[in-house]
């Protein structure tokens, strides 16, 4: 591959209208020889992103590298196989990715971009971006964006949210063997005030729950007895029904009166769910 990136006619007054923005991933920092970042606003952060599942290429690179050392961050967004370092990682084979960048603290987040290629056999199909933050958390309350991936730069602009990590998940385009990724950037400013950590690790309040914001959360496995339960859910079968006191469910309601149909059948006095 001997592609670029190539920034627009317009993308260089990128680094003059964002005057209160910097880059917050480190872009070419180390890499004198072939970064496009030169005039660009930085604010080292210190941060690392992580890759998951490993990646085909760089073949044998660590799941989780320093932006210093990452070919996201190394300022060449091009696809020139022969230049060092290398400016680009892919997954081989796989229906979707994920980079997660970790900013070691609080970020004000204004725009994101990242380069791919979509040419060949190298597609992606969407890019979501996401917060960083609980994985127990509904991933609908953590996404900030979602496009539909184009050859070239893809931007998430018009952001305003605080964290202090961010995750990019890609899909495959079908029929393509590659999703392929050049450059990321992460633009933002420090932020003001005082920030809540994000949650890494809910607290476990019994074998059964955990404690987070001062809530205790249940997982609930609804099936037959002989069915297995995860070790953390609470298992619900036929022979468990609802009890105030439980609170394992909930009681519908139909034209005014109780309703209480069940996966179980009709002769189970089960509630369907939570």
């Amino acid at each position: 591959m001997n592609l670029r990136c190539v920034l627009p006619l317009l993308a260089s007054p990128i680094f003059l209208v964002a005057q209160e923005m910097k880059l917050l991933t480190e872009n070419g920092l180390t890499n004198p020889k072939y970064t496009e970042y030169k005039d660009a606003p930085h604010l080292a952060t210190g941060g690392t992103v992580s890759a998951r599942p490993v990646l085909a290429a760089p073949k044998g690179a660590p799941i989780t590298v320093p932006f210093a050392e990452s070919p996201l961050t190394n300022g060449d967004p091009g696809f020139d196989y022969k230049r060092a370092p290398g400016p680009y990682a892919y997954w081989q084979s796989m229906k979707r990715g994920e980079f997660e960048f970790d900013l070691a603290k609080p970020y004000r987040i204004r725009k994101v971009r990242v380069c791919i290629l979509n040419s060949g056999p190298h597609g992606t199909a969407r890019i979501e971006l996401y917060k960083l933050g609980d994985p127990l958390e509904f991933p609908e309350a953590l996404k900030l964006g979602e496009l539909r991936a184009e050859n070239g730069w893809n931007v998430f602009d018009k952001l305003d949210t605080t964290v202090d990590g961010l995750r990019l998940r890609f899909t495959a385009e079908k029929g393509k063997t590659y999703i392929t990724v050049s450059e990321v950037e992460i633009w933002g400013e420090k932020a003001v005030g005082k920030v809540a950590a994000r949650a890494r690790a809910p607290k476990r309040a019994n074998p059964k729950s955990v404690m987070e914001n001062g809530i205790e959360w249940y997982a609930f496995d609804f099936g037959p007895v002989s069915s297995p339960t995860f070790s953390n859910f609470t298992g619900v079968t036929n022979n468990v029904v609802y009890a105030k006191e439980r609170g394992y469910g909930f009681i519908p309601y139909h034209d005014g009166k109780p309703d209480t149909p069940s996966n179980f059948g009709p002769e189970s006095t089960v509630v369907p769910g939570l």
